[in-house]
């Protein structure tokens, strides 16, 4: 697909007649006829092509630019002149330019390699010198040329994938392609084939056979929504209209995958104004008749190995590419759904996915708090549960855990669900030193809980991620621009640091994370520097500071996007905290309690105090406990202007301030002044 033929498409689908659709009443008909429409017209602008593959097919760059690109298209639309007219001029100047094209290929791959390969026979010649005369001249001056032209290999590489990056149009992808080529970073490729229809008969015939070896169950499933208070409000599927039709279809996502018509979300996008009129049309009626379209139900399944045996089927993931005309239709239910359920608050406060204002660390932290405020409490997001219970006893503890677990697949068994018992995994919580129960850790949503939640194994995972991360940094900042070492620094370092740091980032192992941070902003100060590692620079300069390079880059300090992170959960539910009138104690934990109550010192005193606007630090009994209290200390030192800031201000300034001094402790936080400011 290239602009010109999208172009074309798009004018043809504009010249579509819908009017006599818009008196059907039969919902198939309506959507065969719109995918009948969009597979015709695909097929005429973008006709499939056998390519041969030649040469490396990983390799990323290309030796064809956008300037034969441009040329490219000239011939195909001369030959399109020359096609319709017949003329013998539009002929032999398509064929004069023709031949200007294929000359210019010619000399652009002579061009980009010529140099190199040069310069590679000398150092073979310099090399054959030496090795013959065995001269410690010929040999010094091998080894200076054979610098000279790695450098210039590298100077090549560098200039090629920067001109490369500029020029392409998806520049996110074609950075993964250099940083997977340079990295070695190979597909995976199965090494046994398994057929097709092997794969088709399994999945089609997975869920019967889950279901028939469910054990059945004396409870109804009914019988456990009998305490559940029933809606009073019924549910209704109201008309949408253009506004909404065209708002889905901008939400969705700009992938290049097809589904099983060959419709993909950009083609969708091009024609919105087109579509729009026979898409709310055909959702109405689907919502008047109370029928999906049956030819949006079909899907293209994708079979992905995980791991074990190749050939077994039960070992693939299946991946489906839905009707992308049928995501539209979803997400509009989607929408209408969560819109009632949270209007009469019918979901669970412990309901966590397809939850737009809650991610998967909003659920770790509530799973963290009822193990150290609220047991007996169950946390969801997905298809993943938490049962959590406490207990002095560890008898006693048991006892209750074989009970809640009994009760779990009583549940399970009433639904006509299985529980997972390859992935259910029981973990005893307790500042003792060994309980004797249980595992040691356990991973929930991407974080590794400790038995003693200090995160040790968190941090340990995060630190062997980075370790293996900063390395295939060093490696392509000899060929990659600046700003490609930055969005490749964000991606793989900066995303592992600040996912979950609010829960393990001021923990006593993050030093060494730190390090390996600091580590990573010199590669890509080295950059400029070209300088050949980061074990060289810093022996050469051991006490040279990153604080400024941090600060240029716009890079966060791990100690600071703790501190950033912290202050921006507290600010955001800051109704949820008490102040330091009452007599109770709050940590990180308790924010997603929504406590509604916010007193000030003035409840308790008829007279102003100097810190009323204060949160309370908890006075706790054990050294271990005392780290809790420390999110607390980091929202009591900030100016009270910056605390009466709206939430969105609020982050900004935050942000700013962060960037600005590039702490590396939170205890440099703490005492710093901040009368600066």
């Amino acid at each position: 697909m290239n602009e010109s033929s999208m172009s074309q498409f798009v004018a043809s689908f504009g010249q579509i007649r819908w009017g006599v659709w818009f008196d059907s009443v039969d919902v198939d008909s309506v959507a065969d006829f719109l995918l009948n429409s969009y597979r015709t017209l695909i097929d005429i602008h973008f006709p499939l092509k056998k390519v041969r593959i030649r040469g490396n097919s990983d390799y990323p760059v290309r030796w064809f630019n956008a300037e034969l690109r441009k040329m490219r298209n000239t011939v195909e639309a001369m030959r399109l002149v020359y096609t319709v007219t017949g003329d013998a001029v539009d002929k032999t100047a398509y064929d004069t330019f023709r031949k200007v094209y294929r000359n210019a290929i010619q000399t652009t791959k002579k061009r980009v390699n010529a140099e190199l390969r040069k310069m590679r026979n000398t150092v073979e010649a310099m090399r054959l010198v030496y090795t013959v005369t065995g001269d410690a001249v010929d040999k010094t001056a091998y080894d200076t040329f054979r610098k000279v032209y790695r450098n210039a290999i590298q100077t090549t590489k560098k200039r090629v994938y920067a001109s490369f990056i500029e020029d392409s149009s998806h520049k996110s992808r074609d950075i993964w392609r250099i940083i997977n080529f340079e990295g070695n970073r190979k597909a995976r490729v199965n090494p046994v084939d398994i057929g097709v229809d092997e794969l088709n008969y399994f999945f089609v015939t997975y869920a019967d056979n889950l279901v028939s070896s469910l054990t059945g169950s004396n409870v109804d499933a009914l019988d456990y929504l009998k305490y559940v208070p029933k809606p009073v409000n019924s549910f209704c599927l109201l008309s949408v209209t253009n506004t909404e039709v065209s708002h889905a279809i901008g939400t969705l996502s700009c992938s290049k995958s097809s589904d099983i018509y060959g419709i993909n979300s950009d083609v969708v996008r091009n024609t919105r104004d087109f579509l729009i009129d026979p898409l709310v049309y055909l959702i109405n009626l689907s919502f008047r008749t109370g029928r999906f379209p049956r030819a949006f139900k079909n899907s293209k399944v994708v079979p992905i190995f995980k791991k074990g045996d190749p050939t077994e089927p039960k070992n693939y993931r299946p991946i489906s590419v839905v009707c992308i005309l049928g995501k539209i239709i979803e997400i509009i239910l989607k929408e209408r759904l969560l819109g009632y359920f949270k209007r009469f608050s019918l979901l669970h406060a412990s309901q966590f996915g397809y939850m737009s204002e809650r991610s998967t660390i909003d659920a770790v932290l509530r799973v963290v708090e009822g193990i150290v405020e609220a047991p007996g409490r169950l946390v969801m997001y997905a298809d993943d549960a938490s049962f959590i219970s406490s207990d002095r006893d560890l008898q006693r503890l048991a006892m209750t855990v074989r009970a809640i677990e009994t009760r779990a697949e009583s549940w399970y068994s009433a639904n006509r669900l299985m529980l997972n018992r390859d992935k259910t995994q029981k973990i005893v919580f307790s500042t003792a030193n060994d309980v004797g129960a249980g595992v040691p850790d356990a991973a929930l949503l991407g974080v590794v809980l400790d038995s003693k939640l200090c995160w040790s194994s968190h941090v340990e995972m995060v630190r062997r991620r980075l370790s293996s991360h900063i390395f295939l940094l060093r490696q392509i900042k000899r060929i990659t621009t600046e700003n490609v070492q930055l969005s490749v620094y964000f991606a793989l370092i900066h995303s592992q640091l600040s996912s979950g740091v609010v829960l393990w980032g001021n923990s006593g192992a993050v030093v060494r994370l730190f390090r390996l941070q600091k580590r990573s902003v010199r590669i890509v100060r080295l950059f400029r520097l070209q300088k050949r590692s980061v074990r060289i620079v810093a022996d050469a300069a051991p006490r040279e500071s990153c604080r400024s390079y941090f600060s240029k880059y716009g890079i966060m300090t791990l100690p600071c996007l703790y501190i950033c992170y912290t202050l921006l959960e507290i600010h955001k539910n800051i109704t949820s905290y008490k102040t330091q009138a009452d007599n109770h104690c709050y940590t990180l934990l308790e924010i997603h309690k929504n406590i509604t109550s916010y007193k000030t010192q003035a409840d308790n005193h008829c007279y102003n105090t100097r810190y009323a606007n204060n949160l309370r630090i908890p006075k706790l009994r054990l050294t271990k406990s005392i780290k809790n209290t420390t999110n607390v200390n980091l929202y009591n030192v900030l100016p009270s202007q910056w605390r009466s800031l709206h939430y969105s201000l609020f982050k900004i300034r935050i942000k700013e301030f962060m960037l600005k001094y590039c702490f590396y402790s939170v205890d440099e936080f703490l005492t710093f002044d901040m009368r600066d400011v």
